[in-house]
């Protein structure tokens, strides 16, 4: 159960993640296939709040925590 949360997290946060860089222009996805469970997160760089790029390969084999917040509707 706890497996399959921390997976469809993952897609979740990747899908976020792969939408904000096709919407900014950072580049997208060079698939058009959608991402589903069990999938790897695809690759990205992007700024953190200090400046630096943070890629996710940064972060291959540590455990990490991300927390979303939506200040939008829904």
């Amino acid at each position: 159960m706890i497996r399959r949360m921390i997976g469809f997290l993952a897609i979740a946060i990747a899908s976020i993640l792969v939408a904000s860089c096709g919407a900014s222009g950072g580049g997208g996805r060079t698939d058009e296939r959608p991402i589903r469970e069990g999938d790897a997160a695809p690759a990205f760089t992007l700024p953190n709040a200090q400046g630096p790029r943070v890629s996710l390969t940064d972060f291959r084999g540590q455990r990490s925590v991300l927390l979303y917040f939506s200040m939008g509707p829904g």
